[in-house]
């Protein structure tokens, strides 16, 4: 479902892929080739979402936002997992948000991190790739 809220609609084209049961509403841009999968929720309702080019947004995840205070900015190239929740916060480009995690209000994700399954990243938390293990195969402990 695609639906406007307070007469502002959602922004897609034809290289988005929007699953069937998934539902946009509002202020929500999708960059060019992003996709979102089935029973995903953006809700674009008190703030914006945008999404990045070619990011993919995978099955029961929510988006969300708070009230003027915390939009949802989404990367170029990002993949965030099965049901997931993003909420008020920033996740830059070529990031995995793994599932079934939680990323909070004005929390930043750094470019080119993994946020591990099952990961809960509070409130105004920042999380930058240096500071991973060698696991993340863009680790540059300089």
């Amino acid at each position: 479902m695609i639906t406007s809220f307070l007469g502002v609609e959602p922004s897609y084209d034809e290289s988005n892929y929007i699953a069937e049961t998934a539902v946009l509403i509002g202020d929500v841009a999708l960059g060019s080739g992003a996709s979102i999968w089935h029973h995903c929720t953006l809700r674009g309702d008190v703030n914006w979402i945008r999404v990045g080019e070619e990011t993919n947004v995978q099955d029961h995840t929510v988006v969300h936002v708070t009230h003027g205070t915390a939009p949802t900015d989404i990367g170029a190239r990002v993949t965030i997992g099965h049901g997931t929740v993003i909420h008020g916060c920033t996740i830059q480009n070529e990031v995995l948000v793994g599932m079934g995690a939680t990323i909070l209000d004005h929390a930043v994700i750094g470019r080119h991190s993994i946020v591990g399954a099952q990961n809960y990243l509070r409130y105004s938390a920042v999380h930058d790739a240096r500071e991973e293990p060698e696991t993340n195969p863009w680790y540059d402990p300089s």
